[in-house]
C-alpha cells in the first residue's frame, strides 16, 4: 500500500473513532492496529497525534463544505425553502457526531482555531440564505440576518448539548424562521411549503 493510501486509510478511521467517541479517545495505537500499520508507521505518515486529528478535521470540513456548497449555491429555488433546508442541514451535522466531539472542538486550545473556522463559514452561508429571503419578500429587510443567524446556528448547538432530539430542534428554528416571515413567507410555511 503507498504511503498516500495508508494516510488516507488511517485518516478514515481516525475520523470514525473521533466522531463517535471524542478527541480523547483517539489512541494512536489502537488507530495503527485498525489501519494494519505499525505505529512507527504511522508516526511516519503523521508528525504527531495532534497533526492526525488536523487532517481529520480538515476533511470533515472540507466535505461538508463542498457539500453545502454544491446544494446551496445559486438561486435555484425558493430561498424560504432553502433556509429551511440549511437548517435540517445543519442539524443533521451536528448529529454526525457525538456531543464529546463537539466538546472537544469547542473547548480544547489546539481545536478552537478549526471550530472558529466552521462556526464563521455556517453562519455566513445562513446569512446568505436569509438575506436571498429578504431579497425575496419573505422575510422583512430590516431583519438582522447575522442575529438571526447566530441565534438559530448557537441554539442548535447548545439543544444538541443538551441532549435535545432532531426534531425538537428543527421545530424550534423553524418557529423562529416563521416568527420572522412576512405574510408572504407565513403563507408557505402554513401551506406546508417549509419545514
Amino acid at each position: 500500500m503507498k504511503n498516500a493510501d495508508k494516510r488516507n486509510r488511517v485518516i478514515e478511521i481516525t475520523c470514525d473513532i473521533i466522531t463517535r467517541q471524542g478527541i480523547r479517545s483517539a489512541r494512536v495505537d489502537e488507530i495503527a492496529h485498525i489501519a494494519g500499520i505499525s505505529k512507527r508507521t504511522l508516526y511516519e505518515l503523521f508528525e504527531d497525534k495532534t497533526e492526525l486529528i488536523f487532517s481529520c478535521l480538515e476533511r470533515l470540513s472540507s466535505w461538508r463544505r463542498e457539500m453545502l456548497d454544491r446544494k446551496f449555491n445559486g438561486r435555484n429555488g425558493n430561498s424560504l425553502r432553502a433556509a429551511a433546508e440549511f437548517v435540517r442541514e445543519y442539524t443533521d451535522a451536528l448529529y454526525l457526531f457525538e456531543c464529546e466531539f463537539l466538546a472537544d472542538l469547542k473547548n480544547r486550545a489546539e481545536f478552537a482555531e478549526n471550530y472558529r473556522r466552521d462556526c464563521i463559514f455556517w453562519k455566513e452561508r445562513m446569512m446568505q440564505l436569509l438575506q436571498r429571503t429578504i431579497e425575496d419578500g419573505y422575510v422583512p429587510a430590516q431583519t438582522d440576518v447575522e442575529l438571526i443567524a447566530e441565534t438559530i446556528l448557537s441554539q442548535g448547538y447548545d439543544l444538541r448539548m443538551a441532549g435535545r432530539d432532531r426534531t425538537s430542534q428543527r421545530v424550534i428554528a423553524g418557529a423562529l424562521l416563521r416568527g420572522i416571515s412576512t405574510p408572504a413567507g407565513v403563507a408557505l410555511f402554513d401551506d406546508g411549503g417549509v419545514m
